[in-house]
């Protein structure tokens, strides 16, 4: 009997502790689950433009939880993959190499030479626990020497074409400078629109301006649209020496295929061939019908003539 009225004791303490046991491992998965994927970088401040070979100082700050064994800008002169450090040329070497590792949260800062031409293509990846981490924004830009008081403003392109057509561009390079060269560079492949030189083509009409002109100043330019399906280009000038591009990067004109053209036009004759056939055809059956008409009285006169006869007798 004691043992039976000791076991109804014990059973609720039992089933209390297991209870408060179920609540406390039940909050640990939830832990768990808000620091996964909670790794992110943080620009916290970087140029947008630069002077060539000026020093470009770029601070990131690596939130969350994580050992950090790598970090580092990565940049290029050319478009690169935002998910791949890899396809950069160039990286800073400061924290190339963590060891031991840093515990996240924390703020870096490296600098870098900005190139003599071109522009810089970058972003901050990290290695977080053996996992590649990246800038939230994905690849950024930094003009490098654009004109401080200049820029390139679109007034009027065609938004599509057919290969062949006249195509009138329009723009004007607004503050001030001396405009040695403007021009559409152009191709019908995807360019860099950080490099002028990575297009085929260009205009040929302010190529080279001399004496260079004033800005704010407006220009005009007609070119035959070009076999394919669709033209990329960019608007780029040179004022006070230094290179300028349409804010916006690349633009695309689309181009209509000529055969698409042709095959609309192909249900006109169609219809002018089959409206002959279908006169034919009633002809035709006009004539039938008539046949049929003068056999069915000839048919009927014999039957008459046979009926006198019987009449008579």
């Amino acid at each position: 009997m004691k043992t039976h009225n000791g076991s109804r004791v014990f059973i609720p303490v039992i089933i209390a502790v297991l209870a408060l046991s179920s609540l406390t491992f039940a909050t640990f998965p939830t832990v768990s689950a808000s620091r996964s994927g909670e790794p992110t970088i943080v620009i916290i401040s970087a140029p947008t433009k630069a002077d060539p070979g000026q020093k470009l100082t770029f601070t990131w700050e690596i939130d969350g939880f994580g050992r950090i064994s790598h970090t580092a800008v990565h940049w290029d002169t050319k478009l690169g993959n935002p998910a791949d450090y890899k396809s950069y040329a160039r990286a800073t070497p400061d924290f190339a190499v963590i060891n031991p590792p840093d515990l996240a949260p924390k703020r870096y800062t490296a600098t870098i030479d900005a190139p003599q031409s071109g522009s810089i293509f970058w972003i901050v990846h990290a290695t977080l626990d053996g996992f590649d981490t990246y800038n939230m924004e994905g690849q950024r830009l930094i003009l490098v020497g654009g004109p401080t008081n200049a820029a390139i403003t679109l007034r009027s392109v065609p938004a599509s074409a057919s290969p062949g057509e006249k195509l009138t561009f329009g723009w004007e390079i607004t503050g001030s400078g001396k405009i040695s060269h403007t021009a559409v560079h152009w191709d019908t492949k995807p360019g860099n629109p950080a490099d002028f030189k990575s297009y085929a083509k260009a205009t040929s009409d302010y190529a080279a301006i001399d004496p260079a002109q004033e800005a704010p100043r407006g220009y005009s330019v007609t070119i035959d649209a070009p076999e394919g399906t669709a033209m990329y280009y960019v608007i780029h000038a040179i004022v006070d020496g230094k290179d300028l591009y349409i804010a916006g990067g690349e633009r695309v004109i689309t181009l209509k295929v000529a055969g698409v053209a042709a095959a609309e036009q192909k249900p006109i004759p169609v219809k002018e061939t089959t409206t002959p056939a279908v006169g034919v055809d009633n002809t035709t059956l006009m004539l039938g019908a008539g046949v049929a008409i003068v056999i069915v009285a000839v048919g009927v006169v014999a039957i008459a003539r046979r009926k006198k006869p019987t009449s008579l007798h």
